[in-house]
């Protein structure tokens, strides 16, 4: 199948115009000036220099970043003095604590979201039955959403560059698909604005009970490859544990961006290291 390119811009549906979530060109920015925070070992810069070394301007990354995560930027950067002076803490550690300390959202929030969770030891691939899908923008840029009857079972992020389709079909080789792009809009208002979702997981009895593992979990917690598995009674399943988690792709529901390395870095991500960062930190700071 020829790839077409998509925009989000093109879906002729007005209905869709209205969405809250930034646009892929805003997350950018976002995106790069969490990594240039990111990156300090020594004094933040100050929010003009940010804006620079982002490249927009200063009134425009202010505008941006209150609008995308609830939080002043100016008060992230004095959090991430204070916590710098106070802990000691630089770089990822320290704006990880700040974004914590700054508004500390409820800690079960992505727990209460998911009320019923379905689960059904099968290969995607082997499901034949039609799955409605769309594509919307969110908090973490645009993405594509599945589901069918039972309920949600597929939500990916993916670059403008990228065919969504080709995703969904990489999955559920054999599902007739049906899009619907108004209907997955308001799907995602629904799962990134607290409401209730129900989940439809499938895949091998191992993949379950590890992505079962991970919703259960308070959801303002990360938690290593190590430590998941011990919570399983297989603490010498770590890689398979983290192979398992690298196979979800129910994103942000499965929160499998709570997982980080056992020294507390970020480790890898499916769709990103730097979507992984902005994550957790609108986690952190987003008002419950």
């Amino acid at each position: 199948m020829a790839r077409s390119g998509f925009r989000l811009s093109a879906i002729a549906d007005p209905r869709l115009s209205a969405s809250p979530f930034c646009t892929a060109t805003t997350f950018a920015g976002i995106v790069r000036s969490l990594a240039v925070l990111a990156q300090q070992t020594a004094n933040l810069p100050a929010s003009s220099r940010l804006a620079t070394m982002t490249g927009v301007s200063l009134g425009k990354l202010r505008r941006q970043f209150v609008e995308w995560s609830g939080v002043e930027l100016d008060l992230l950067l004095e959090a991430c003095a204070v916590i710098g002076e106070e802990e000691g803490l630089v770089g990822e550690a320290r704006v990880f604590a700040a974004a914590h300390a700054l508004q500390l959202r409820g800690q079960d929030l992505l727990r209460h979201i998911v009320v019923d969770l379905r689960p059904q030891q099968m290969d995607a691939q082997r499901w034949r039955d039609t799955l409605h899908w769309g594509c919307s923008a969110s908090p973490f840029g645009d993405c594509v959403l599945a589901w069918n009857d039972i309920g949600l079972c597929h939500l990916e992020f993916f670059e403008q560059s990228t065919n969504p389709i080709a995703l969904l079909q990489a999955r559920w080789s054999t599902a007739k698909l049906k899009r619907d792009d108004v209907s997955a809009a308001k799907m995602a208002l629904a799962v990134f604005g607290g409401q209730s979702v129900t989940l439809h997981l499938m895949g091998s009895a191992f993949q379950l009970a590890v992505w079962r593992a991970l919703v259960a979990r308070d959801s303002g917690e990360t938690v290593s490859y190590g430590e998941l598995a011990a919570t399983m009674s297989q603490p010498r399943a770590s890689r398979a544990v983290g192979t398992a988690v690298g196979s979800n792709r129910i994103g942000w529901l499965v929160p499998c961006h709570h997982v980080v390395r056992s020294d507390g870095g970020l480790g890898g991500f499916h769709w990103g290291v730097d979507r992984k960062r902005a994550m957790l930190i609108w986690e952190s700071l987003r008002p419950a």
